[in-house]
């Protein structure tokens, strides 16, 4: 009978997530966006504002939906994330909410998102405001990758495209790979779990699991793109291979846990 309330409890919980979270984001677009604008004198400065407050924002909704006892949430290795040199943080993603839990633990950030919430009426807004880069193909998409981390971002890439399904082995786009063998910025690996599974693909929030589910983040190490480049001559080639690494660390990283510490390899290059 208890856990029957608590899951009821937390079914409500996440009820009032979603519509917080929704009304946070009309606030943010009409209100916290457009006074930015007004206050920067550039549109980096006001780019790099817009970021900031939607960090803060992701902060205080993760904040909120433990209070409520919808999710609990942990990380470690987050201080590799604190560091000014640009970064590809690439990630799985098991969760709807993915995004919004590792934003929360960053001052600022670049997405890459899909081009048509560019003209979303309500989503667009946010992209926009944030300056987040829109997946169009070809050398456009590196170029605007490069320029951002060339002065310090850090790039989230998600490569299997959508959210991966429980049970099943990730399938990873090479989007991730090239853009840092292009560009020639390393890949920060971060492993996101959760247990039970919550949010997945398919499901709907008011399927809550039987227990609180646990959302945990890990960062691992670094990955160099220039040891890759060095063995494959041919782009085409090394982007396989290096996809292939970041599969195998993505999916085995569960049990190894990653190793917290200094830059370092996670994979050897025979």
């Amino acid at each position: 009978m208890l856990r029957r309330i608590n899951r009821l409890w937390r079914i409500l919980a996440t009820g009032v997530c979603f519509v917080i979270f929704g009304l946070g984001g009309i606030l943010m677009a009409t209100l916290v966006f457009p006074y930015i604008a007004l206050i920067s004198s550039t549109e980096e400065i006001r780019r790099t504002r817009a970021q900031a407050s939607i960090c803060w924002v992701f902060g205080r909704f993760v904040s909120i939906m433990q209070v409520l006892g919808a999710i609990t949430f942990s990380s470690r290795g987050i201080t590799e994330l604190q560091g000014g040199k640009g970064e590809i943080l690439v990630a799985n993603h098991p969760s709807l909410i993915d995004i919004v839990l590792l934003g929360s633990l960053l001052k600022q950030f670049d997405c890459i998102v899909k081009e048509a919430l560019w003209h979303n009426p309500f989503l667009g807004r946010v992209v926009k405001a944030a300056g987040f880069i829109p997946n169009a193909r070809g050398g456009k998409l590196i170029h605007a990758c490069e320029q951002r981390l060339a002065k310090g971002g850090k790039l989230i890439v998600f490569p299997e495209g959508t959210r991966s399904k429980p049970g099943q082995k990730i399938k990873l786009q090479r989007g991730a790979a090239q853009i840092s063998l292009r560009t020639g910025y390393p890949i920060r690996l971060i492993h996101i779990s959760c247990s039970p599974p919550f949010l997945t693909k398919g499901e709907k929030w008011y399927q809550s699991p039987a227990v609180r589910p646990h959302f945990a983040i890990v960062v691992g190490g670094a990955i160099d793109p220039q040891q890759i480049l060095r063995k494959y001559n041919e782009l085409p080639q090394a982007a396989r291979h290096l996809t292939v690494c970041i599969k195998s660390e993505l999916e085995n990283s569960v049990d190894r846990n990653f190793n917290i510490g200094n830059n370092y390899t996670l994979f050897t290059i025979e």
